[in-house]
């Protein structure tokens, strides 16, 4: 079993020559937050562009994950003769998934959980911390908790409203362009099905570049061939 505060594990495709991201993306909502905005993302967007033919993955910037914040009241922990450890103790014993057992079959095996977590502000609020005689003393009588996110600091916009920034990745041994089409054509048949709020922007595709060289050196054999043959006529013309 992993430690009370290990991440959960992920499973990521990697390419360690694919350095830079082969586009830029941004989701941007009037109406949601950069929480939910975030969520919709890893739910719904997310999976179609790592599915794509070509695609390592596409790593979120400036994600904020949903969070539950506690703002203690120290007056109030004091009178209820707590310590701050207590407090987090009481949180960690109430937050967790320990396992009961195993459902096993011939070809696949489940872990059986009973689960103590907490998914809402009001159930952490309704949290008792001691018990004594008929008296309970929940979390909301020392403390208050929010509904907020892992990461306050920093607040991504586009445009006014609010952002997150998406490096899609693909295989060093996969041809840009092919996989800049297979992108765009997944955007294509997704923002039909978007939430009416939420838009995807490109920001940026190095195919556009590669398509500009192709095209410029294509230019540039065609006038020489050209050169080439006016000069021969010319040759034989004076002969």
């Amino acid at each position: 079993l992993l430690p009370d505060d290990a991440q959960p594990p992920i499973v990521l495709q990697s390419d360690p020559s694919s350095r830079q991201p082969l586009m830029w993306l941004t989701v941007t909502s009037k109406q949601r937050s950069l929480q939910d905005l975030t969520a919709y993302f890893l739910d719904f967007v997310q999976p179609k562009l790592q599915n794509t033919e070509g695609v390592t993955q596409a790593h979120i910037f400036g994600r904020r994950d949903y969070a539950i914040r506690i703002y203690l009241d120290p007056i109030k922990v004091w009178a209820h003769h707590f310590s701050l450890n207590e407090v987090i103790a009481r949180l960690r014993e109430n937050n967790t998934y320990p396992p009961l057992g195993r459902i096993e079959s011939r070809l696949s095996e489940y872990t059986v959980n009973q689960t103590h977590t907490l998914f809402s502000a009001p159930a952490f609020n309704r949290l008792v911390l001691s018990k004594h005689a008929e008296s309970l003393t929940r979390l909301e009588d020392v403390a208050t908790a929010k509904m907020s996110a892992t990461e306050l600091r920093t607040a991504p916009y586009y445009q006014g409203n609010p952002a997150i920034f998406i490096g899609v990745y693909g295989l060093s041994t996969a041809n840009p362009v092919k996989v800049s089409n297979r992108i765009r054509q997944v955007l294509s048949t997704l923002k039909p099905h978007l939430a009416t709020d939420v838009k995807i922007h490109s920001l940026w595709d190095s195919s556009v570049f590669i398509r500009a060289s192709i095209h410029e050196v294509s230019e540039s054999i065609l006038e020489a061939t050209l050169a080439v043959i006016a000069i021969t006529l010319l040759f034989l013309g004076s002969m």
